[in-house]
């Protein structure tokens, strides 16, 4: 895959967006090829960046090996300031790739994060990637309770995206009664709203049934289920939450 040598000026607000389509997405920021990302000149980490999007390990552990940057394999190679790692985790088609770097990275470097405050674990969680995520997760499991800038946990992206799988891992492995309370107060709240974002109502109200003050948030969830056409397709048999907002 030939990477053009121009910046895609999409990219930064895109990345921002919940409603752009996934492939599209992950296309705009695989493309990312600000070689000058935050006045860092990233020509040079070039072959590490395409072995990671084509999950080349054999080209990558090359790279590694002459690399004059000793720490390259934890280096930002993307003007997102993204690591290989990050790029690698998009696509459940280069694990064996993303395998091979978290056995040779430590538990703090699988906690860098890139220009929007992600780690690799968020990302995994937006592409659906449970393989990776559970790669990530068991080397590191305080990767779970890291917000992006946007106060979102690996576990309210993937929840966004309607990744269901990855929902239900991530929620398996997630400790509530850990400090970061994920499933209580702001946090609960929103990953209700994002559920529901997600089409994930059975999940949505099996969490309010366990932590019932989540439904009483702000919106609640009938709320912000009624604010979402999609919930309610024509002719279609009512679920149990569209049972309740019509009585």
């Amino acid at each position: 895959m030939k990477i053009p040598q121009r910046t895609y000026k999409m990219r930064r607000s895109c990345d921002r967006d919940p409603e752009l389509p996934l492939n599209i997405l992950i296309l705009v920021l695989e493309l990312d090829t600000d070689l000058e990302g935050a006045g860092k000149d990233l020509s040079p980490y070039l072959p590490l960046h395409k072995a990671a999007i084509n999950g080349d390990w054999k080209t990558a552990e090359s790279y590694f090996q002459r690399a004059p940057d000793p720490d390259a394999i934890k280096a930002t190679i993307t003007g997102a300031s993204e690591t290989a790692l990050a790029v690698a985790v998009r696509s459940p088609t280069r694990n064996h790739f993303v395998k091979k770097l978290v056995d040779k990275m430590s538990e703090n470097d699988l906690a860098m994060v890139n220009d929007y405050g992600s780690t690799a674990l968020h990302i995994a969680a937006s592409s659906g990637n449970t393989e990776a995520a559970k790669l990530l997760v068991e080397k590191n499991t305080c990767l779970l309770y890291l917000q992006n800038k946007y106060k979102n946990l690996p576990l309210h992206v993937a929840a966004a995206r309607g990744k269901r799988d990855m929902v239900v891992y991530l929620m398996k492995v997630t400790r509530e009664d850990d400090d970061a309370k994920p499933f209580e107060g702001e946090s609960g709240v929103r990953l209700v709203q994002k559920l529901i974002d997600g089409g994930l109502y059975d999940i949505a109200l099996n969490l309010v049934k366990r932590h019932s003050k989540l439904a009483f948030g702000n919106p609640s969830p009938l709320e912000a289920i009624a604010q979402k056409q999609s919930a309610f397709p024509s002719g279609a048999r009512l679920n149990y939450w569209q049972c309740l907002l019509y009585w």
